[in-house]
């Protein structure tokens, strides 16, 4: 036994945004929860990411109360345009999806909304945040239920939980804890990318092309006055362009994209600027085992391709936030098989789509046609699960 001993109705390993939007469902109904993370501040720190919120997830923040703290840091995106590679192109305009809820997307800096998430949690009598706090192993079996052995500082912690949710990531060490095997799909093409800064009058419009060996190219206003330059890089070309130096990445994406000509030579002049990332699809055999559930990337990492990561996860939290006050108000019979058999066909569907894109990975699996990529999940950015959006209105009601 620990030195100390706490109880919870559920307890979220993982205060990224999907874990904190569940623990904020869930209190708001009367729960008892505890979030535990390793980071000693939840809105300090870590990448300066600002992902894309979908409109589903700004209809669903809208209805917690949330929206309003998050607009004002924020970059609309209004239309995604994609240029095949003989110049005809075609868009996509969130304002003509009928059923839309909102005629954009917002990029929103990752601080801002862990900032906003974590003020509205400490105003919940009921919520406990654990930072700096380490899981160490899974006490009990997935029959009589799991609890967490912690470590906070050099004091151990046991939490004792009805629930258990994993909300730490594509690796997630809970996942393995608990023996749930997983498939790793890896993605060979890394994502390259440039910040730039954001030109005066620039389209609040994702714009996608094509370079002259068919790979994509991509520009994205985001927020903080960026525009971000994505290249889905073969990885040959890729080696070879490091090896020449950055004024080879220079001449290649302005190849792509010639309007980026003179913001690329004036403000891209070291290796130090560009990001690498190598993205995965993460396949886990199951999303639950007994009272332990997985969250967001622990249950399905998938390419930014669409940027619908973390908009999968908040459309999870939804479904566990509904599914775990079910169990604990009407006594709803096994909450997490229940979730899981919503949400992971359609995720799953998804995932399938991204590995089937050339443009993703040289080796792709079922390989379909890859001209226009976006318009094949064109619902899928703008109106999300069809049963999912529906729920917003009910598990944000007190």
């Amino acid at each position: 036994m620990g030195d100390e001993t706490s109880q919870a109705d559920c307890c979220i390993v993982g205060g990224g945004p999907a874990g904190l939007v569940l623990a904020l469902l869930l209190a708001r109904r009367g729960r008892d929860v505890t979030v535990v993370d390793r980071r000693e501040h939840l809105a300090q720190g870590g990448p300066a990411h600002a992902p894309f919120l979908s409109p589903p997830s700004l209809d669903l923040l809208q209805h917690m109360g949330l929206l309003d703290a998050l607009e004002p840091y924020g970059q609309r995106v209004r239309q995604v345009r994609e240029y095949d590679t003989m110049g005809g192109h075609s868009t996509l305009d969130y304002a003509s999806v009928p059923g839309g809820s909102y005629p954009y997307a917002l990029s929103v800096p990752l601080r801002a909304m862990a900032g906003a998430l974590q003020d509205a949690l400490l105003r919940e009598p009921t919520v406990r945040i654990m930072t700096g706090t380490s899981v160490q192993g899974l006490t009990g079996e997935p029959a009589t239920g799991y609890g967490l052995d912690l470590r906070r500082g050099d004091t151990p912690v046991r939490v004792e939980s009805r629930f258990v949710i994993g909300s730490d990531g594509k690796f997630s060490a809970l996942r393995d804890m608990a023996g749930i095997e997983t498939e790793v799909f890896a993605f060979d093409r890394p994502a390259v990318m440039v910040e730039l800064p954001l030109p005066e009058g620039t389209p609040e419009r994702i714009t996608a092309h094509r370079d002259h060996e068919g790979a994509l190219v991509a520009t994205m206003p985001v927020a903080e006055g960026k525009l971000t330059v994505l290249w889905a890089a073969d990885p040959d070309a890729y080696r070879r362009i490091k090896e020449s130096g950055i004024g080879a990445l220079r001449s290649r994406l302005a190849h792509a994209v010639p309007a980026l000509t003179d913001l690329l030579a004036a403000n891209l002049s070291t290796w130090e600027q560009v990001i690498e990332v190598h993205h995965h699809v993460v396949r886990p055999a199951h999303w639950h085992r007994g009272n332990l559930g997985l969250l967001g990337d622990s249950a399905h990492g998938v390419h930014s391709f669409g940027a619908q990561g973390l908009n999968l996860a908040l459309g999870d939290a939804v479904v566990l936030s509904d599914v775990l006050n079910s169990a604990a108000e009407k006594g709803f019979p096994e909450p997490l098989a229940a979730y899981e058999a919503l949400r992971r066909p359609y995720v799953e569907r998804f995932q399938q789509l991204q590995q089937s894109l050339a443009v993703l990975s040289s080796s792709p699996r079922q390989p379909v046609r890859d001209s226009g990529m976006y318009a094949a999940i064109a619902e899928v950015m703008t109106l999300g699960q069809p049963e999912v959006t529906p729920l917003h209105a009910l598990v944000t009601s007190a």
